[in-house]
This record gives C-alpha cells, sequence and structure tokens, in this order.
C-alpha cells in the first residue's frame, strides 16, 4: 500500500527500490516445485547459497 501511495504522490516516478540479494531458505520457496527432482535440487542450491529468514530480514550494518 505504501508504494502504490507513494506513487500516486510522486506522479509514478519510483524513487528507490529495494534489494535482497539472498535466497532465502523458507518453505515457500522449495514448496513451489511440483516436480520431486526439482525440489531436491532447490533444497540443495538452498543449502549451499541460503539463508535463514532471520538472518535475511536483519538490519544490514552501515
Amino acid at each position: 500500500m505504501l508504494f502504490a501511495e507513494n506513487q500516486q504522490q510522486t506522479g509514478g516516478r519510483i524513487h528507490y527500490v529495494l534489494f535482497n540479494p539472498w535466497a532465502v531458505r523458507s518453505n515457500e520457496a522449495l514448496n513451489s516445485f511440483d516436480s520431486p527432482l526439482m525440489k531436491l535440487l532447490a533444497r540443495a542450491i538452498y543449502a549451499i547459497v541460503g539463508v535463514s529468514v532471520e538472518e535475511a530480514i536483519a538490519p544490514s550494518p552501515t
């Protein structure tokens, strides 16, 4: 909602974009695949490069 309100106030121009570079380990990410092989592959990838939800939402040090 805040994004939509900001769009109306700024005439549709986007002033910034929030970007999360992490691959977040969550059940939703792993359950998004129907194929057992893709689920296994996703689980392996998230085990290597994924971070927990707590790590992903923590504010970055400035």
